[in-house]
């Protein structure tokens, strides 16, 4: 904005052209910081899915599951391999694979509270009731509205 403002009073070519050169300095910055976050998530999710896969882990990594294709958004996923990274003594990428996309915290304070058989139930529960709901939607959304012709 203060860029707008010298423009519209003082209206040299040259305070346009640092004024764009600057916001384009922004956005390169803003780009390479978003690149460097995204380089260094996947190089933890690469060391925990090498991990999981060394563990016999299928049922949270298949065998074409990348750092770019796992689900970092699955908190299922995440804290079961929170879990079995502990479990292999790697505490800091256990912790590390928690910064990773969604924040699940409030599912592994439940898995703690509640243990993880409890957990994958309720897990298991949430996921049905997501897909039933989806289905139950699609269901609706084909039903003609009783106003129509």
């Amino acid at each position: 904005m203060q860029c707008a403002r010298v423009i519209a009073l003082g209206g040299l070519a040259m305070v346009v052209a640092s004024c764009d050169s600057k916001q384009a300095q922004m956005e390169r910055e803003r780009k390479a910081a978003i690149s460097a976050k995204l380089d260094q998530d996947c190089s933890v999710m690469t060391k925990a899915i090498a991990t999981m896969r060394q563990r016999a882990r299928s049922d949270l990594v298949a065998a074409d599951t990348s750092c770019w294709t796992i689900d970092t958004e699955n908190c299922r996923i995440k804290v079961e391999m929170f879990l079995e990274l502990n479990s292999a003594n790697d505490p800091a990428l256990a912790n590390q694979v928690m910064t990773v996309g969604k924040d699940c915290s409030d599912e592994m304070q439940f898995e703690n509270k509640y243990g993880l058989p409890v957990f994958r139930e309720h897990r298991k529960l949430l996921e049905q009731a997501e897909k039933d709901a989806f289905e139950e939607g699609q269901a609706e959304a084909l039903t003609p509205i009783d106003n129509e012709p």
